[in-house]
């Protein structure tokens, strides 16, 4: 019944429904006549939940999810000739990088350009941007090429690698931005963690296929 689609809101009510389900199953065993007269079975009951409970704690303890947004900017960290990003999302709509994984400072072209908090206002003052920054450019089927190349003239920031998240379309994805960046080298394939796997297979209209390919964009 809740309107939002993405579980992360629900979350905050799970503390209030659990205690509401505890208070209200005591009770319930307490006027049970049922549960009085199998007192093992209810005691085995609670054996098997909390062994049940304590696997299931434990392997999302461990779980590492969002895998195919962080290890990409992980992978990327490593090179030190990258300046500029292109992420290419095809049909779905475009996401905040992670770039905090790249390791050095970084900026989105979409909020760097008109600046409307004023953060960057020093280097649109002619002040020359650090060598090891990083632009990054959100890319989609709905954005034409054009105000891509509007953006990259703007910030005088030339790509040096492409990320093209999902599998979908990947071939005419390629052709249409290879008319922008005619020579590209894949160079790595990142695939989403089994329990981002498992999220899609659920929901897969919230949670899209995220598969990444890492190409070199070659002069």
């Amino acid at each position: 019944m809740f309107p939002n689609k993405q579980e992360r809101f629900i979350l905050p009510l799970f503390p209030l429904l659990i205690i509401l389900g505890v208070i209200g199953w005591e009770r319930y065993v307490a006027g049970a006549g049922f549960w009085h007269r199998h007192p093992r079975l209810l005691a085995n009951s609670w054996r098997f939940f909390w062994v049940l409970n304590g696997i299931v704690a434990l392997a999302l303890a461990l779980t590492y999810s969002k895998k195919s947004r962080v290890e990409p900017m992980v992978y990327l960290s490593q090179k030190s000739d990258l300046r500029g990003l292109v992420l290419d999302f095809g049909p779905h709509g475009t996401k905040m990088p992670p770039v905090f994984y790249l390791g050095r400072m970084g900026a989105e072209a979409s909020a760097f350009i008109p600046d409307s908090s004023g953060v960057w206002r020093r280097y649109h003052q002619q002040r020359p941007l650090p060598t090891n920054f990083v632009m990054t450019y959100a890319l989609n089927d709905e954005m034409p090429l054009e105000k891509l190349t509007r953006e990259l003239n703007t910030t005088q920031r030339q790509p040096n690698y492409l990320l093209l998240v999902g599998e979908k379309d990947i071939n005419r994805r390629l052709d249409r931005l290879r008319m922008l960046f005619p020579r590209l080298k894949l160079e790595h394939t990142i695939t989403p963690s089994p329990y981002d796997q498992v999220l899609h297979a659920l929901n897969p209209r919230v949670h899209k296929d995220e598969h990444v390919q890492i190409y070199q964009i070659l002069k």
